[in-house]
């Protein structure tokens, strides 16, 4: 069921004696702190300033800062959510190894980058959601390739400012 705000204004205001338009312009007001709380990822106190800045008295400002206290890693966590669709990188490892075996003996002692990329699944509907793990290793020549590329994808960024 789709909660739309005419509907919980009904629901929530009803006994108060507050008029339909009213109410709903209560809860429109009160969705945009929400949002400004969320996207600011605002403190606590921050959070309850924001509320009494917003036209809420002091006391519904300490109740949205409770409420922001105890229910912001909810809210944040539902905004990543509803942003992230596809795959993303959630962490990247890397260590420095020695070759101590090889076929060839020019390449023992030879030093390689060793990287392990996890991804978290996105939330797209629909798809089943999968986290992934990507490991390789590079050459100093390979690493240095991949270093002059992020260096020219740098310019490339930095032209845009």
């Amino acid at each position: 069921v789709e909660m739309t705000l005419p509907s919980l204004a009904a629901g929530l205001y009803r006994e108060g004696g507050l008029s339909s338009d009213e109410a709903v312009a209560h809860l429109a007001s009160a969705e945009e702190l929400l949002r400004r709380a969320a996207r600011g990822n605002l403190d606590p106190a921050v959070s309850e300033k924001a509320a009494r800045e917003s036209g809420l008295t002091a006391e519904l400002a300490r109740v949205f800062a409770k409420f922001w206290r105890a229910e912001r890693g909810k809210v944040l966590e539902a905004l990543h959510k509803r942003c992230t669709w596809n795959a993303h990188l959630e962490q990247l490892s890397w260590r420095v190894d020695l070759k101590a075996a090889s076929r060839d003996v020019s390449q023992l002692n030879e030093a390689t980058a060793v990287f392990e990329l996890s991804s978290k699944a996105g939330h797209a509907d629909g798809a089943s959601p999968k986290d992934s793990t990507l490991r390789f290793e590079v050459t100093r020549d390979q690493l240095g390739g991949v270093l002059r590329k992020f260096k020219e994808i740098e310019g490339e960024i930095a032209a845009f400012k």
